[in-house]
């Protein structure tokens, strides 16, 4: 063999070896990574950017050592089963809401009750992150579903009425057709209204051809189906709540397994998260974009007064009562989740 051919095959040899080394480097350093599948049932995109952030977030504190897989549009599983496959290990996280499947979480149906959670994004943050460290309801999600809370939630704020008649008081809501449902919905049925229920998207035409009378949302979901192009009115600070706890779960066992620094940022970057970022960019984008827009449309801001929010507050509390037995009939703590909501309304209320 020549100097020439010689010199070639070695070099082929080199490269060959190199490209091993580094594929062999690439699959240890691939193999460090822990990879979670993240189960989500909506698109990407502005409703859940919360937890798209975290997921950067994670893999950048983390350098590169913790690396979160979205699957979106129920890829993975859908909505009301989304703790089933939590429990069956088919992925590491998922997003849940109680309200989508009563029986399976009925201590986090307490946010579905009208009118207990307080004002304010970054306050429901704070009561939903209290709720999820309660020792009740810790141990029902370990339990039932061998899962843990992660601190997150797609905190959503208070529901409010946009539509074409105005509601200035309690007596403004009798005879007015709503697009509401669930408990909230029973409320104000009881002061008089009439509650319609309907999917999101058939609300825009409703409003528009008089069908209903006012679109119960949050501000902006309400800009989300554009009901503010067939609205005059918005009342702003009714209080009735926002009726579900968007909340995420991982599989107990992948999170135990997770390394104590991992979890530690975490930690850090959930309560980040929820107690920042997420009510400051969401308050920024309700006043300088949709309240904004509303306005320059003409679109009347009501706000509703304390005498009639008083009211309605007296008008739900037996409801809170038939919650806490429901639940207590299922051989549950209702009444202890009942009176430690209640009090962390009242220290969040007060600045405590």
């Amino acid at each position: 063999m020549g100097k020439t051919k010689c010199s070639v095959v070695v070099g082929m040899l080199v490269v060959f070896l190199s490209l091993f080394v580094l594929g062999v480097s690439a699959s240890a350093a691939e193999k460090g990574v822990i990879k979670w599948d993240v189960s989500l049932w909506g698109p990407l995109g502005a409703r859940v950017w919360p937890i798209q952030w975290w997921a950067e977030e994670m893999e950048k504190r983390t350098d590169g050592r913790f690396k979160a897989i979205l699957h979106p549009g129920a890829e993975l599983s859908p909505p009301k089963q989304q703790l089933d496959g939590i429990r069956a290990g088919l992925y590491e996280m998922a997003h849940f809401c109680p309200l989508y499947a009563p029986g399976k979480a009925p201590l986090g149906m307490i946010f579905s009750v009208p009118c207990i959670i307080p004002l304010g994004l970054k306050n429901i943050a704070k009561m939903e992150l209290a709720f999820m460290e309660h020792p009740a309801a810790k141990k029902l999600m370990a339990e039932r579903w061998n899962a843990v809370y992660m601190g997150l939630s797609h905190t959503r704020p208070n529901y409010t009425f946009l539509g074409i008649k105005p509601i200035r008081s309690i007596e403004d809501l009798k005879g007015q057709r709503i697009r509401i449902g669930g408990k909230t919905g029973e409320l104000f049925k009881k002061l008089g209204a009439a509650p319609v229920m309907m999917s999101a998207p058939e609300v825009y035409e409703a409003v528009s051809k008089g069908i209903l009378d006012q679109s119960y949302f949050a501000p902006a979901s309400h800009y989300g189906y554009k009901i503010h192009e067939v609205s005059k009115y918005y009342t702003y600070n009714l209080g009735a709540g926002s009726g579900m706890l968007w909340a995420f779960v991982a599989n107990k066992d992948a999170w135990n397994a997770l390394p104590g620094d991992i979890k530690k940022i975490h930690k850090a970057l959930a309560k980040e998260l929820m107690l920042e970022r997420l009510p400051n960019e969401m308050d920024t984008f309700i006043s300088q974009t949709i309240y904004k827009e509303w306005k320059g449309r003409g679109i009347e801001f009501i706000e509703f007064p304390a005498n009639s929010r008083q009211k309605l507050m007296e008008t739900a509390k037996p409801m809170w009562e038939d919650w806490a037995d429901s639940v207590e009939k299922q051989g549950l703590p209702g009444k202890e989740i009942l009176d430690f909501i209640l009090k962390k309304k009242k220290e969040i209320e007060e600045g405590k």
